[in-house]
């Protein structure tokens, strides 16, 4: 007796074509969704990095604002001048101010927040109060958010001038970027805690700084630092 050789019918291989293309589609989103979730890691990994970069330099420069090589010897005569004080901003112009304009009744009481700190530090230990000898014109430096190019730029003086009357919209600061063309900064603010009143004194000073930033072109992916520093060089 023969037998017939039956195969399938154009219905079971419909449906055998139809649940095969499911699980490819499935396995597709899999992939995809997979794909997108590792490019997001890594984009977040990578801001992070690069805000952690920026937000560790700064706030070295901050902790060691007002250090001087005579700062004992110095500490009874009341040079408020090498210190630091951030920016503040008045009709759309940057203004540099010194801590020393509290004893001559200046105040920034309201603490900010602040989109510019200007710093002095005397990074060769040569100052020496009994000489007169100061900090050199290069021991000024400053940090600032730039709103128009979206990153935050660092610069430096290099004038005796510009040490005597900082400026965050000085020129001759050199401003350079400290970020790179793949992160945009959409926020950098610098808060005195407690805030500075003239004639008020402190053992120690905060500042606390924060940084906001996004992947360019995809604000979906952002992060924020903030970081608390003690400046322990007070001599106000």
């Amino acid at each position: 007796m023969r037998q017939l050789t039956r195969g399938f019918s154009l219905v079971e291989l419909m449906v055998s074509m139809t649940l095969g293309l499911l699980i490819l589609a499935a396995m597709l989103g899999f992939f995809v969704s997979n794909l997108k979730a590792n490019s997001t890691t890594l984009g977040l990994a990578r801001l992070n990095q690069e805000l952690q970069t920026v937000m560790g330099m700064v706030a070295r420069d901050v902790r060691r604002a007002g250090y001087r090589g005579d700062a004992i010897a110095n500490r009874d005569i009341g040079d408020k001048a090498f210190m630091f004080m951030p920016g503040s901003r008045d009709s759309g112009s940057w203004v540099g101010e010194h801590i020393d304009s509290l004893a001559s009744g200046g105040s920034h009481d309201a603490g900010g927040p602040y989109q510019c700190i200007l710093l002095m530090a005397d990074h060769n230990g040569d100052a020496d109060a009994s000489t007169g000898v100061g900090p050199s014109p290069d021991e000024v430096s400053a940090y600032r958010y730039d709103a128009t190019s979206l990153e935050v730029e660092v610069g430096s003086w290099s004038s005796t001038s510009a040490v005597t009357t900082p400026a965050c919209s000085s020129a001759s600061l050199g401003w350079q970027g400290l970020t790179s063309a793949d992160v945009e900064i959409t926020a950098l603010d610098f808060t005195m805690d407690p805030a500075v009143v003239a004639g008020e004194s402190r053992v120690v000073q905060s500042v606390e700084i924060s940084l906001s930033g996004n992947l360019a072109g995809r604000p979906e992916i952002s992060l924020t630092l903030l970081e608390r520093v003690k400046i322990r060089n007070n001599v106000y």
